[in-house]
C-alpha cells in the first residue's frame, strides 16, 4: 500500500512537470516568433532609412538668388549706395508736425478724466471707514440680543426641569443626559459639561446629592419647589467650567 501511494505521488509530480516543461517551451516558440517579427520590421526600416539618406543627397541644396540688374551690354550694372538704403519712417516726421492745439486738448481731455476718478476714490474710501465703524455697533447689538431676555435659558434651568419630572426618583449624571436629550435636543451637552452643571446647582442647593458605592445621584428638594423656578444666572458661555466633585 505504501509504495502504491509513493508511486501516485511520483506520477502527480511527473504530470506536472511535463505540463510545466511544454508550457516553458510553448513561450519559448512564441517569444522566438515575436523576435523574428521584429527583426523583420527592423531590418525595413534600416533599408527605408538607407533609401531616404540617399535620396537627400540627389536633392540639390536650396539657395536663395537675389536677381542683380544688368546694363543694356549684358553686364551686371553697378549698385549704388543710394539705392540700398532703407528710407526712415514717417511716423517721426507726422509727429514733429503735430499741431499745438491738438496737444492742449488732448492734455484737457486727460484732466477732466483723472478729475472724474478722483470723487470716485473719495466715495470709496468714505465708505471703507463707515463700513468699519458699523461693525464694532452689529457686533454689540448682537452681544446685547444674546444676553438680553430673548436669550435661551440657561442649563441649569433645562436641567431641573429634567429633574423634576420625576422628583422622587434619584438621577446619575448619565440619566440626566439621557432626558435632556429627550426634553430638549437642540440643548443636548456632553456628560462632563451637564455634570459641572449639576455641581453647580449643588453648591447653590438647588438640587441635592447622594452617594451610593460610586454611584452619584441627584435629586430636586421637595421641601423648596419654588427653587425649581428660580433662574439659574450663570452664564451660558460658562457651562463648561469644571468643578469639584464633592466626595
Amino acid at each position: 500500500m505504501p509504495d502504491t501511494a509513493v508511486t501516485s505521488i511520483q506520477q502527480k509530480y511527473q504530470q506536472q512537470y511535463a505540463a510545466d516543461l511544454e508550457s516553458n517551451r510553448s513561450r519559448q516558440k512564441d517569444i522566438e516568433r515575436q523576435i523574428a517579427t521584429l527583426e523583420e520590421t527592423l531590418g525595413r526600416l534600416r533599408a527605408d532609412e538607407k533609401w531616404l539618406a540617399e535620396q537627400m543627397e540627389l536633392v540639390p541644396a536650396h539657395s536663395e538668388t537675389t536677381a542683380v540688374p544688368r546694363a543694356e551690354d549684358g553686364a551686371p550694372a553697378p549698385v549704388r549706395p543710394e539705392e540700398t538704403s532703407v528710407p526712415e519712417p514717417r511716423q517721426e516726421a507726422h509727429s514733429a508736425t503735430v499741431p499745438k492745439k491738438t496737444v492742449k486738448k488732448a492734455a484737457k481731455r486727460a484732466a477732466k478724466r483723472a478729475a472724474k476718478k478722483a470723487p470716485a476714490k473719495k466715495t470709496t474710501a468714505t465708505a471703507t471707514v463707515t463700513e468699519r465703524a458699523a461693525k464694532p455697533a452689529a457686533k454689540k447689538a448682537a452681544t446685547v440680543k444674546t444676553t438680553g431676555k430673548g436669550a435661551e435659558p440657561p442649563l441649569g434651568d433645562l436641567l431641573l426641569r429634567v429633574l423634576a419630572t420625576n422628583p422622587v426618583e434619584p438621577r446619575t449624571a448619565a440619566e440626566v443626559v439621557t432626558g435632556l436629550e429627550k426634553a430638549f435636543p437642540e440643548r443636548a451637552r456632553d456628560i462632563n459639561t451637564v455634570r459641572n452643571t449639576l455641581e453647580r446647582l449643588v453648591a447653590k442647593s438647588r438640587i441635592e446629592r447622594t452617594k451610593q458605592g460610586s454611584t452619584v445621584y441627584y435629586t430636586v428638594p421637595q421641601q423648596s419647589g419654588a427653587g425649581m423656578q428660580e433662574a439659574d444666572t450663570t452664564p451660558a458661555g460658562e457651562e463648561s467650567e469644571t468643578v469639584a466633585a464633592q466626595v
